[in-house]
């Protein structure tokens, strides 16, 4: 049997299955249309007391490096805040809070101007 390990949890996993056992990370590649709306349920879900924080968190976090504006100034609440294994860093949430002002979306830009006034 061959094994991978899940970006999200760090197991390993049967390399044929879909899902992470452990975690429920996606370990097949998305299609565009399924990455869009993994990434829309994610965004939805990732404070969800109900939701799977590293798995929606991995899924925010490759759609930021690729420029997603909503999902950098997500990842910027994360960060911010800290949120199970991610700890508190204002540097990173200002950070990709910045990317995200920068991509023209206007709620990281008050964010950022809330963290001048602090």
């Amino acid at each position: 049997m061959k094994y991978v390990k899940c970006p999200c949890c760090g197991k390993k996993a049967d390399k044929t299955e879909e899902n992470c056992p452990f975690c429920l990370f996606r370990l097949t590649p998305f299609t565009p249309e399924e990455e869009e709306s993994a990434l829309k349920s994610a965004l939805k879900h990732i404070f969800s007391p109900m939701g799977y924080f590293m798995a929606d968190f991995t899924i925010i976090r490759a759609a930021a490096k690729k420029g997603n504006a909503e999902a950098q100034c997500r990842l910027g609440d994360v960060y911010l805040h800290g949120f199970e294994h991610i700890p508190q860093s204002r540097r990173k949430a200002k950070m990709w809070y910045k990317k995200s002002a920068a991509n023209g979306y206007a709620p990281a830009a008050e964010i950022l101007k809330r963290f001048k006034e602090l």
